[in-house]
């Protein structure tokens, strides 16, 4: 059985022309461009009064190496009826360690996002919720920024 190498260099053979820290960089840069992450989202709509209706939902961030998942977070929305926000927890974490942080301001926007990281490969996913008031006019969720943001244009009630 052949020991697994860099892309087209055996490993035996890159050990003997690198130092071992090099070769090690190289092996988790081609792991880590292998790896797939799938974000998810969710809008929700008010009625034409403005009224929203209950929602809670999971939105689940995959991390995926050939095909097989190697890591999922799972990010509780749940929408706030009288205010159209969304207040999200991080409810479920499998395979390898990931990281979550919220952008939105979680709890106080109309447009909230978690960013989930697959922490050894720096990858990162989302998992957006946003809410628009169709009573107001043009309306839209918030702009998601850094730091802040989500209420912004228009749309929470």
């Amino acid at each position: 059985m052949a020991v697994r190498g860099v892309r087209w260099f055996p490993m035996r053979e890159l050990n003997q022309i690198l130092p071992k820290p090099a070769v090690t960089a190289f092996y988790d840069t081609h792991i880590n461009v292998d790896i797939k992450v799938i974000s998810q989202n969710v809008t929700v709509r008010s009625d034409p009064a403005g009224v929203f209706s209950a929602f809670a939902q999971d939105l689940i961030v995959q991390f995926f190496l050939n095909d097989v998942e190697i890591a999922s977070s799972t990010i509780h929305g749940v929408l706030d009826t009288g205010t159209g926000h969304f207040t999200l927890t991080n409810t479920a974490n499998t395979g390898e360690l990931t990281s979550v942080a919220y952008y939105g301001p979680n709890g106080t926007a109309d447009s909230v996002r978690a960013e989930v990281k697959h922490v050894a490969s720096g990858k990162i996913g989302a998992a957006t919720f946003s809410s628009i008031d169709q009573s107001t006019g043009g309306s839209t969720p918030g702009t998601i920024t850094a730091g802040g943001g989500g209420g912004a244009g228009g749309g929470s009630k």
